[in-house]
């Protein structure tokens, strides 16, 4: 087996992860790139690779649902939970029971200035414990 052939592959269409061998979906380079291109991919990744921070923040810049996806411990994790929140305020969904009873307030504050200023113009304030709403 070629692992630069099959990064290629992954890297054209990070889905096809889905249908590589255990190896491959242990192989962090292989998912790395994989999830670059689809975060959703990380579905795909071994156990262990779904609970690798570099891995799984790759999965979350490209789609804030790759959080439903990451282990229970990063799903914890606030820095993983805000680049994802950044992203995509409803992906708060997927995180941990105790980060998803943070208030607006809380998660606003563990961001930047200008995402929380976003965040009050699209109004998504309103619902504090599960998800947010936009109108």
């Amino acid at each position: 087996m070629d692992i630069k052939s099959e990064i290629e592959k992954v890297k054209r269409n990070g889905e096809l992860l889905k249908d590589m061998s255990k190896e491959l979906k242990n192989n962090k380079e292989v998912v790395i790139e994989a999830v670059k291109k689809n975060g959703i991919a990380l579905k795909y990744a071994s156990e262990e690779l779904k609970n690798d921070k570099e891995v799984v923040i790759e999965a979350v810049n490209e789609n804030s649902k790759a959080l439903s996806y990451a282990s229970d411990k990063l799903r914890n994790s606030r820095k993983i939970v805000i680049i994802a929140f950044k992203n995509d305020a409803k992906s708060i969904k997927f995180s941990s029971e105790r980060l998803k009873c943070l208030s607006f307030k809380e998660l606003t504050e563990l961001i930047d200035e200008e995402s929380y200023y976003f965040f009050l113009e699209k109004k998504c304030y309103k619902a504090f414990n599960i998800h947010f709403n936009f109108y």
